[in-house]
């Protein structure tokens, strides 16, 4: 079966778009994430992730700075991102000296 990303409220026609996300990621030798809603579109990427390309999560430098939480929803977070740090992915600030440690 394909494996593909969806975004949280993507359109079951837009499938394909996400094995291009896969395949990209594949061939990246550093993935940056950040986004608007850390408790709700990046958790819910990064869940896909873990699920679809564990492989590739060591190369994911997430951008501390570049999101936030919903209100009330800050405790589904940790979990996930404990999961991430223990595969690899690093968590950074977006300062370029931050980065290029």
């Amino acid at each position: 079966s394909a494996k593909y990303i969806n975004s949280e409220y993507m359109d079951w026609e837009k499938r394909a778009s996400g094995q291009k996300v896969l395949d990209w990621c594949s061939n990246q030798d550093v993935i940056y994430i950040g986004g608007e809603a850390r408790s709700h579109c990046v958790l819910s990427t990064l869940k896909q992730a873990i699920e679809l390309i564990p492989e590739q999560v060591s190369k994911f430098i997430i951008l501390e700075d570049c999101m936030s939480d919903v209100d009330g929803f800050s405790h589904l977070v940790e979990p996930v991102f404990s999961k991430i740090k223990e595969m690899g992915a690093k968590f950074k600030k977006t300062s370029v000296k931050a980065i290029a440690e």
